[in-house]
């Protein structure tokens, strides 16, 4: 049964990529796959550390690096507004992890640092608009478009999903592990707090690197969702992961065919293709229970 499940989910993610290859640009396409892929590996990652509070904040943190590094490089230079993103986003992520790690309420400190991004987001986007909006466009940060990305993007794009995607299946295992015995993976090795960078790094550079593409609303789903699927329907560690990146394709390529076919926001389809598919497996995996 669950190779039968298997082969249904490869045949259902080939089917949805070669709609999308055939309906879209390759630079649309190429943005998409990648995109879903990353999203998918660094959610299976969050889930198995049990980082889902860190999951559901980094957008915040991504969205105010993003737009704080569009502010500086304007005002500041030296530095290409992804790079000063990257730096704000990856700091902002790691000093949370550090005083969860130091002992303070996980929800508390999300809390500290949802609050405080979104208060700067607001002025920062507000800023934008209002005096580099010939230049920039906010809006862009907030809802993305991956329809806009050039050649340039579309690399930068797929380079980071590469190095994302091994970075996450090199510590997957050693996460499921730390997610279900975080005290004997410290007295087996001394490399926890590596292991714990990686991740929060991996999560940082995931959300501040595509916020302009996908945009602020969808992180969220290609974040949260992917795992969640997988775990419904996987029977392993290694099963969940398959699931997830599989899904995850599906989802996103039938997304922005939809999105091409009714001239509608790809964002918003590839989002709303995501809670059909979680939906639709809630409700299986509960027939069947």
């Amino acid at each position: 049964m669950a190779s039968v499940r298997r082969s249904v989910l490869y045949i259902a993610s080939f089917v949805c990529l070669a709609l999308a290859y055939f309906l879209s640009d390759l630079r649309w396409f190429l943005t998409v796959v990648s995109v879903s892929i990353c999203f998918a590996a660094v959610s299976c990652v969050i889930t198995a550390r049990r980082l889902m509070f860190m999951a559901a904040a980094t957008p915040h943190a991504a969205l105010f690096a993003a737009a704080l590094g569009v502010m500086l490089s304007s005002y500041v230079g030296l530095l290409d507004p992804y790079l000063w993103a990257l730096a704000i986003g990856t700091a902002i992520v790691l000093v949370t992890g550090f005083v969860v790690e130091r002992g303070v309420d996980p929800d508390i400190a999300t809390s500290v640092m949802v609050s405080a991004t979104a208060c700067g987001s607001v002025i920062a986007i507000t800023w934008i608009a209002t005096y580099l909006s010939m230049r920039y466009s906010p809006l862009s940060l907030i809802v993305g478009d991956p329809l806009l990305v050039d050649w340039n993007e579309v690399l930068l794009v797929v380079a980071i999903s590469v190095a994302m995607f091994f970075v996450a299946i090199a510590v997957h295992r050693v996460s499921l592990c730390m997610g279900f015995d975080l005290d004997h993976v410290r007295l087996a090795t001394s490399r926890v707090w590596l292991y714990d960078i990686a991740i929060y790094v991996s999560l940082a550079i995931t959300s501040v690197a595509m916020v302009k593409v996908v945009g602020f609303v969808l992180q969220h789903v290609l974040i949260l969702l992917p795992s969640a699927i997988g775990i419904a329907i996987g029977r392993s560690a290694r099963d969940v992961l398959e699931v997830a990146v599989c899904i995850s394709i599906a989802a996103s390529s039938l997304g922005l065919a939809i999105s091409i076919l009714l001239d509608l926001p790809p964002s918003g389809m590839i989002g709303l293709a995501f809670l059909c598919i979680y939906i639709a497996t809630a409700i299986l995996r509960k027939l069947r229970t």
